[in-house]
């Protein structure tokens, strides 16, 4: 287990994360896909004007017609040393946001290090956000069976009997049961329905239903309907419109600097950096 990156390491990292991210920005202006910075990368580029200095990956958002045209893209249309992994292109994975990878490199946490067989390279992290219902009470039903069935997949792929967070235990213990019979493709399945439940409504709300910010509940479809072009270190990237929203409904006062045991980073326990060491 690494405990710490040095700063020489983060620049490091970030020098590469800066390098994938302006190789995927390419894949989607060629391909008229839309995105925008989310997470913790669109609070560095308004706050920092780049990279956060201890956040070690990049978070990506996109609606769901975008993030399925960038599955719908054939394998020539990436470069040679990205991979979009998501259950389908990598069977090992079973995560519950595609990602961006970096071959030939090594970029393995506490979690993902107990399944070496899937695909473990430096990250982008994709979060696709859905329609959610019109209705307070829709929407928390919606964030409900999402949080089960996200858990349910989780469970399963950790061979460990659902917790719920250590609620609703009845609901757990049918469950865990459940899992034990029904195979881990199905539990995925169930995962895509509730995200894309609302999908055909009309409904003017979205929710983060594969990000942390899913307990935060429902927001107005209008704050990503169109972007803005933000500095982001070397590049100029788009940013959701209403960032400012957006962020304060992520982060509350986003600009207030975190004390250093507030700041999250991802507990690391390998680094394999390959061709790009130098």
């Amino acid at each position: 287990m690494i405990n710490e990156l040095s700063d020489t390491e983060m620049q490091k990292i970030h020098k590469i994360l800066l390098a994938m991210l302006k190789d995927f920005d390419a894949i989607c202006s060629r391909n008229r896909i839309n995105y925008f910075l989310g997470g913790g990368t669109l609070l560095g580029a308004i706050r920092h004007n780049g990279f956060i200095p201890w956040d070690d990956d990049v978070d990506l958002m996109m609606l769901r017609e975008d993030y399925e045209k960038l599955c719908a893209l054939p394998a020539e249309a990436f470069p040679a040393h990205l991979f979009l992994q998501t259950p389908h292109t990598d069977l090992a994975y079973h995560g519950d946001m595609p990602k961006i990878r970096l071959r030939n490199t090594a970029y393995s946490t506490e979690f993902s290090e107990r399944f070496p067989e899937m695909q473990q390279g430096f990250f982008i992290d994709i979060f696709v956000h859905d329609k959610t219902g019109r209705h307070r009470w829709t929407q928390r039903l919606h964030i409900f069976v999402t949080t089960l069935t996200r858990s349910l997949v989780f469970h399963k792929w950790d061979k460990t009997p659902m917790q719920y967070y250590g609620k609703h235990r009845i609901i757990c213990k049918i469950f865990s049961c459940l899992n034990r019979i029904f195979p881990m493709k199905f539990w995925e399945w169930m995962r895509e329905q509730s995200y894309q439940f609302f999908s055909k409504s009309n409904s003017p709300y979205l929710y983060d239903g594969m990000g942390q910010h899913l307990q935060h509940g429902a927001f107005p479809l209008s704050w990503l309907e169109k972007s803005i072009a933000v500095k982001f270190e070397n590049l100029t990237l788009p940013a959701p419109y209403k960032y400012d929203e957006y962020l304060r409904y992520s982060y509350g006062d986003y600009m207030k600097i975190p004390a250093p045991q507030d700041r999250k980073r991802h507990k690391i326990s390998a680094v394999n950096y390959g061709i790009y060491e130098n």
